[in-house]
């Protein structure tokens, strides 16, 4: 079983202009983070707290990504999301990334299938 996370921004008039939309990275995350939690719920489990520092290095691997054309749970110098948090200075004992691709100027809609059952993050 995959869970399967859906949201659609309003693309309205903007596309039929010719114009990208506006893209607020801090409300998609937290738009995410607020999906994922609705699910965990409706799963029985507990709810995650955003963590600031974490998402500013999950942040930092996907601006790279995006700006050097590649997408990969390594970075260009070969570091895990485990390094990428530890050079961070932050303490984790285990990590977990789900990595999506999406054009948000053509394809107005993430799904994020994540989570499988078996991992218990469903």
């Amino acid at each position: 079983m995959i869970t399967v996370f859906v949201f659609g921004l309003t693309l309205g008039s903007v596309l039929a202009q010719g114009k990208k939309p506006e893209v607020r990275i801090g409300d998609l995350e937290h738009r995410i983070h607020d999906l994922v939690n609705d699910q965990r719920q409706r799963n029985g489990l507990g709810a995650l707290q955003l963590d600031q520092k974490l998402s500013a290095v999950a942040r930092a691997h996907s601006e790279d990504m995006a700006k050097s054309g590649y997408f990969d749970h390594s970075d260009r110098a070969g570091r895990s999301a485990f390094q990428r948090v530890a050079l961070a200075g932050i303490v984790c004992h285990i990590i977990g990334e789900n990595l999506f691709q999406n054009n948000l100027y053509t394809r107005p809609r993430i799904e994020n299938g994540c989570c499988p059952a078996s991992t218990g993050l469903s």
